[in-house]
């Protein structure tokens, strides 16, 4: 028999906010008649355990906020069929792990199907994955012979930008004015939220600009986010956690060093893939500028 109705028959995680917002916009417009909720830190609690108790057919919601749930008794997942986890490759580093063990572990339906989905599936993504989905499970790729491939339509540009983040207003402002014209809109990635807001409060940068990261309130963020897609202003410097669930085209993605791993160090080509891919989508050419000071250069040999 189906499980009673407060219990979701499927289930989809995604790493940030504004991915679960977009994905809870995404299901409510394919199939209205489903029960959806989506669920996220940040947000009040008690409207999202009421909504659970009068029964959801789909969860969407970050790890930590679902977990809450679980453990305050308010959510039950043992009538999943279907578990989604969206940004795998995200989902399943370290900082979530423990998270995903515990979820999906809770996911105890005999029949219950979990599919991943991440733009870059690097070998030990297949490996981690693995722990959670049968062994016989599918890979289906849809970008073709190679492990991590960027965008096509997409120039890929690296120019040469010593000094500190605060110096590299005046370059950032060339590379708007020269690449974008008077209207296209910009992301500019920044490694953290010190260096996103040293760049947004430095005054050698001369387009209006506003920050999107983790310290910024979710009402704020939602603000931001609308106004930059009705074109309000046309610079947006945002860390990677915030930019994941961002669903627009923009014409210009511009790095203001080349992405690393923040433990390691190492070079990390699957968030350069993730972020060039924000421009030249759906048919329209785009272009991503890297920046690079002189310690920065092993890490551009790297991306090529």
């Amino acid at each position: 028999g189906l499980p009673r109705a407060h219990e979701p028959l499927a289930l989809v995680m995604a790493p940030t906010r504004e991915l679960a917002q977009q994905v809870g916009r995404e299901f409510e417009s394919v199939s209205p008649r489903l029960g959806c909720l989506c669920v996220y830190g940040g947000a009040p609690i008690g409207p999202q355990m009421g909504k659970l108790r009068t029964g959801v057919d789909v969860l969407i919601g970050t790890p930590g906020r679902i977990k809450d749930l679980m453990q305050r008794g308010s959510l039950a997942l043992s009538g999943v069929r279907c578990a989604v986890l969206d940004e795998a490759d995200q989902m399943l580093d370290m900082g979530f792990a423990d998270d995903m063990a515990e979820i999906l572990g809770a996911c105890s339906h005999g029949e219950r199907q979990t599919s991943l989905f991440s733009a870059t599936v690097p070998p030990w993504v297949r490996e981690v994955a693995s722990k959670y989905m049968r062994p016989d499970m599918q890979t289906v790729d849809l970008v073709g012979n190679s492990e991590r491939k960027a965008s096509s339509d997409v120039r890929h540009i690296a120019i040469p930008c010593p000094g500190p983040m605060s110096m590299r207003g005046s370059t950032i402002n060339d590379v708007i004015a020269m690449y974008t014209g008077t209207t296209g809109r910009v992301i500019v990635f920044c490694e953290t939220k010190a260096e996103c807001d040293e760049l947004g409060n430095s005054d050698t940068l001369r387009y209006e600009a506003k920050c999107l990261h983790g310290d910024i309130s979710q009402p704020v963020r939602e603000k931001t986010m609308a106004a930059f897609r009705k074109g309000r202003f046309r610079v947006l410097i945002a860390t990677d956690v915030a930019a994941r669930g961002i669903d627009m085209i923009v014409d210009l993605v511009l790095q203001s060093k080349p992405p690393v791993r923040k433990m390691s160090g190492r070079i990390d080509p699957e968030t350069y893939v993730h972020r060039s891919g924000r421009t030249g989508r759906a048919g329209r050419k785009g272009i991503c500028v890297t920046l690079f000071g002189p310690r920065d250069r092993e890490a551009v040999r790297g991306v090529e």
